[in-house]
C-alpha cells in the first residue's frame, strides 16, 4: 500500500482536487475500514480459541496456563524504572524524526542538488519495495535471534541511507538511499513491535505501546523543523542530514 498510494493520490488529486481527495479518503475509512474491524478483529488470541505463534496448548491445565499468561505484565509505571524502556523509546523515535523530515523534504534535497522532482518521488516507491522482502525476512530472522540485533541493524541502515543521501549525486546512490530507508524502516518497525510484548507482556501493552507510539508521533512532529531551518538560516539541507 505504501508504494501504492502515492501515486493513486496523485491521480486522485489531479482529477478532483485536493479537497475531494481527502473525502474520498474518508469515505474509505468509514466506509472500508470500519466495519471491517468492527467484524472481524478481537482483543487477543485466547477470546476466539487461538493462541500466539500458533503454538496451542496440550491440555486443559496447559490451556488456562496460557489465558493467565495474558494477564502478566509490567505496567506503565514499572516499564518506565526499565532502561530496555527508554531504548525502544529511543528506538521508535529517533528513526520517525529522521524519517519525517526526509520525506516531507525529500523533493527539495533532490532539486536542491539538481536531480529531477520525478527521482525524488521515484524513491518512495523503491522505499517500498525494498521494505516488503525485508520485512518477511525480519519476521523470519526476529523468531530465532535477539530482538536487540534487529533494532540495532534498523539504526545502523538508518545512518548508512543518510550516507548514500549526502553522496548521492545521480539515480544510483539515490535509489540506493532509498532502498536503505526502506530496509531500515521494516527492521526497526518488525523489531519494535516484537519487542514491547517481549520485554512487558501483554496485559498492559496497550499503554506501554501507546506511550511508546505517542513519542514517536511526538518526533515526527519536530522532524521536519530541521531541515527548514538548515535551509534557511544555513542555505541548505546538508547541516540537517549531518546531524
Amino acid at each position: 500500500s505504501l508504494a501504492l498510494v502515492p501515486p493513486v493520490h496523485e491521480r486522485l488529486i489531479s482529477w478532483l482536487g485536493w479537497r475531494a481527495a481527502w473525502f474520498v479518503d474518508a469515505a474509505i475509512l468509514a466506509l472500508v475500514l470500519m466495519p471491517i474491524f468492527l467484524v472481524f478483529v478481537r482483543n487477543r488470541p485466547e477470546d476466539v480459541g487461538q493462541f500466539p505463534d500458533g503454538e496451542r496448548p496440550i491440555g486443559e491445565e496447559a490451556i488456562a496456563a496460557a489465558g493467565a499468561d495474558a494477564e502478566r505484565g509490567m505496567t506503565l509505571q514499572q516499564a518506565f524504572r526499565t532502561f530496555p524502556f527508554w531504548g525502544l523509546v529511543g528506538a521508535s523515535v529517533v528513526p520517525s524524526l529522521v524519517v519525517t523530515g526526509l520525506a516531507f523534504n525529500q523533493v527539495a534535497i533532490f532539486t536542491d542538488k539538481g536531480m529531477p522532482s520525478s527521482l525524488a518521488a521515484t524513491t518512495f516507491t523503491v522505499e517500498s519495495l525494498a521494505a516488503l522482502p525485508t520485512t518477511l525476512a525480519i519476521g523470519w530472522v526476529v523468531d530465532r535471534y535477539p530482538v536487540r540485533y534487529v533494532l540495532v541493524a534498523g539504526q545502523i541502515a538508518l545512518g548508512l541511507a543518510m550516507v548514500a543521501l549526502l553522496l548521492s549525486d545521480g539515480v544510483v546512490l539515490a535509489l540506493t538511499y532509498a532502498a536503505l530507508r526502506g530496509m531500515s524502516g521494516a527492521l526497526w518497525m518488525i523489531g519494535a513491535d516484537v519487542a514491547w510484548p517481549a520485554y512487558y507482556g501483554r496485559k498492559h501493552l496497550g499503554s506501554i505501546r501507546g506511550f511508546g507510539f505517542g513519542v514517536g508521533v511526538l518526533g515526527s512532529a519536530l522532524g521536519p523543523l530541521p531541515f527548514g531551518i538548515a535551509y534557511d538560516t544555513l542555505g541548505g539541507y546538508t547541516p540537517a542530514i549531518v546531524v
